[in-house]
């Protein structure tokens, strides 16, 4: 097993700068249940970073069991 240690303690590390003037992200879901809450997770998390502000679009595809999410009754309104 590697040890990481020394990399994760590096004072040198710089995120990846988001050079591109826009970025789209695809999501997919075709399964209920956890797998949405997974996408909700994801697209939050992106959502959040600061590099990518003002420049990602994001499209959500979602068929099958995925239409779940998209239904007004669901359980997914606090992720």
């Amino acid at each position: 097993m590697m040890d990481y240690t020394n990399e994760l303690n590096n004072s040198n590390f710089r995120p990846a700068a988001a050079a591109s003037q826009q970025y789209h992200a695809l999501y997919v879901i075709n399964e209920s249940g956890s797998k949405i809450k997974s996408i909700i997770g994801n697209i939050t998390n992106v959502l959040k970073d600061p590099r990518l502000e003002g420049k990602l679009f994001i499209e959500l595809l979602a068929f099958g069991d995925g239409i779940e999410m998209l239904l007004k009754a669901n359980n997914y309104g606090s992720c």
